[in-house]
């Protein structure tokens, strides 16, 4: 395979918009590797699991306690 070759591949949570994959050798952003995480995470609700064990007693949050897990944890995976 050169390495020019492009792979297709289609994610469950973008079943409209397919994501075309090319290796190449230059330095490029990593974050789309998150795509794979973010897929298996609503795959098993693994986010959504541990959200519902927590108490959030604020009275008006501009966020869910789920998005807030969510933004911990892939900011964690990001590096």
């Amino acid at each position: 395979m050169s390495l020019h070759d492009v792979w297709q591949l289609v994610f469950d949570f973008l079943p409209q918009k397919p994501v075309f994959v090319e290796p190449v050798e230059e330095n490029l952003s990593t974050d789309a590797g998150l795509l794979v995480f973010r897929q298996w995470d609503e795959q098993q609700e693994f986010t959504k699991g541990f959200a519902e064990q927590l108490d959030d007693q604020r009275r008006d949050p501009d966020h869910t306690t789920l998005e807030m897990v969510r933004s911990r944890l892939f900011g964690i995976l990001a590096g």
